[in-house]
């Protein structure tokens, strides 16, 4: 089949429907929300624009002619393409945005595709373009939206290499590129990597396939993000004297994890502890470094959480549960760019919708291993929980689950038809 024949298949393909789809829904919620530009913005947004705005000028990754530390470079420097192709106008950022990442939609429903009857697959999809979550994150300008994209980019890629067998080196390389994107976009997927090259090898080695071949394509995935993750590390040590991946991590530390754990001790807003941190802590010492005082910080907070390891096992399974489930905060938020009050009613529907959905996902890994769909249900479940528990802390919303979102109503849906055909086939499961 020659280029253009193929162009014409996959047009009137499942996938590129449910694209239109998805990009028609983005737009008329952009222009609901296009009419007070404040939409588009959470207290993070300005730095991440002041990055993009100098890259896009030529400036680098700086803030104030300083070399950055604590922001990676992978979402500033999507919207500063956006930006230099189209101008640095708000509005226009979020659209853009919006309908670039709705491209999600694609690797999705191939994913479906693999686990679920075809309407059901293209259900899920639509469900997807349509969710509140993540359709309010598409134009809100942060990670979420290009981070989302990466993720189903990065599932997709690797379900189909292990259903193929295992691949071209190519496609493990390609893989790994994905991952380190992600990495700089998001700096909580810095573990992924060993994380995934554990899976595929379990995975590859169940399949007997040999030891050399596994290692090969486990060395091709790791290859890309040790380069690009590594050669970043080693901008951060000659800029501003740190190994560190990002800045971000000693703030979470400390100002977050730490001060989490010490409002658990004294019974105090988190809140208020942080700022309380922030004041002791203060700035650099006389001839430090920006670097040496991000690892001061990171060591200090870490210091405060192994004194009290029963106090951080609490702050972090509260952080986890506001992120799997919802915090309460989310339905407020949400529904005050519409002028309307949230109900508690609301925040207990989302608590309980959420924990079935939990439920379902966890019934559909095992009805995907039943059905011989082992493989692509671990690497889903492993990618929705590697991300959710790392993003636990004492602040934590469902913004947090956004990029995971449709791989768990995904295997929630592979869950749900499972328990269908117990109840029809009693016997036969």
């Amino acid at each position: 089949m020659n280029p253009l024949d193929r162009t014409r298949a996959w047009l009137s393909s499942d996938a590129a429907r449910l694209l239109m789809f998805a990009v028609v829904v983005r737009i008329l919620w952009w222009a609901v929300m296009a009419s007070d530009p404040s939409r588009f913005f959470e207290p993070d947004s300005g730095g991440y624009l002041a990055l993009a705005t100098s890259l896009s000028s030529g400036d680098g990754f700086t803030v104030a002619g300083a070399p950055e530390f604590i922001r990676t470079p992978g979402y500033p420097g999507f919207l500063a393409v956006i930006q230099w192709v189209v101008g640095d106008s708000a509005r226009v950022l979020a659209l853009v945005q919006a309908v670039v990442t709705a491209v999600f939609v694609v690797p999705l429903r191939r994913l479906s595709g693999v686990l679920l009857p075809r309407r059901t697959a293209n259900v899920v999809v639509v469900l997807m373009a349509v969710h509140p979550l993540i359709l309010y994150h598409s134009t809100m300008l942060l990670t979420e939206a290009l981070s989302l994209l990466l993720v189903l980019i990065l599932a997709e890629r690797l379900v189909r290499l292990l259903k193929a067998g295992n691949g071209r080196m190519v496609d493990w390389l390609i893989v790994g590129l994905v991952v380190a994107v992600l990495t700089h976009v998001r700096p909580i997927a810095y573990f992924l990597t060993p994380v995934l090259v554990v899976v595929v090898v379990f995975v590859l080695r169940r399949r007997r396939v040999d030891i050399p071949s596994i290692l090969a394509r486990v060395g091709c995935l790791a290859l890309v993000p040790l380069l690009a993750i590594g050669g970043w590390q080693i901008r951060n040590k000659v800029e501003v004297d740190s190994w560190r991946f990002s800045g971000i991590e000693a703030v979470n530390m400390y100002l977050y994890r730490a001060a989490g754990v010490i409002g658990y001790q004294e019974g105090r807003d988190w809140l208020e502890v942080r700022e309380d941190l922030r004041n002791d802590f203060g700035q650099p010492r006389e001839g430090e470094e920006v670097g040496p005082y991000f690892d001061r910080m990171y060591g200090e907070g870490l210091d405060v959480l192994r004194s009290d390891l029963g106090a951080t096992a609490v702050i972090t399974a509260r952080g986890l549960a506001d992120t799997a489930l919802g915090d309460s905060r989310d339905p407020d938020r949400f529904l005050s760019y519409f002028n309307l009050e949230s109900q508690s009613l609301i925040t207990w529907a989302m608590w309980i919708v959420m924990a079935m959905l939990w439920v379902a996902a966890a019934l559909g890994v095992k009805r995907a291993r039943e059905s011989g769909s082992g493989a692509v249900a671990t690497v889903l479940a492993v990618i929705v929980v590697y991300m959710v528990v790392l993003s636990a802390g004492p602040e934590a919303y469902s913004r947090f689950r956004t990029p995971v979102e449709p791989l768990l109503w995904l295997l929630a849906a592979v869950g749900v038809i499972g328990l269908r055909e117990r109840r029809k086939y009693p016997r036969q499961s």
